[in-house]
């Protein structure tokens, strides 16, 4: 799945901006902060612009956005409507992973619906763990 896609699909116009920041959310397979996400995209002239698209496409629902440790914000992808977050943060190396998970399925046994959830785990990473 590529941006030129989905903003076809929410029927969302395409801009060069639009694009590039979905394209970063997309290929990324974790929560970036706005100003990773700026300085990923590497073109200063669209500082304002950055900020204006994410929160366009949260309010269409194709980005959400988690907090972590209560105070850093980071966005991720998703056309979900349900989705389970797992955000994980290595101690060693301060690479950091995104994944669904499957923890929340026990609520459902007690009759809770859990639309969405966010976890955040930290420990160590396959790759520092080796």
């Amino acid at each position: 799945m590529n941006a030129n896609e989905v903003l076809r699909k929410h029927n969302i116009r395409k801009t060069a901006i639009r694009e590039k920041v979905l394209n970063l959310l997309i290929r990324n397979n974790e929560c970036l902060s706005y100003a990773a996400i700026e300085q990923k995209i590497e073109d200063k002239t669209q500082k304002g612009s950055i900020l204006r698209v994410l929160n366009y496409f949260l309010s269409r629902g194709i980005v959400k956005k988690i907090m972590i440790d209560g105070i850093k914000l980071r966005y991720y992808f998703s056309e979900k409507e349900k989705r389970h977050i797992v955000y994980f943060r290595c101690t060693c190396c301060g690479d950091s992973y995104l994944f669904e998970s499957k923890f929340i399925e026990p609520f459902a046994v007690q009759g809770m619906e859990v639309s969405t959830s966010h976890i955040s785990a930290k420990g160590i990473c396959p790759k520092c763990n080796q």
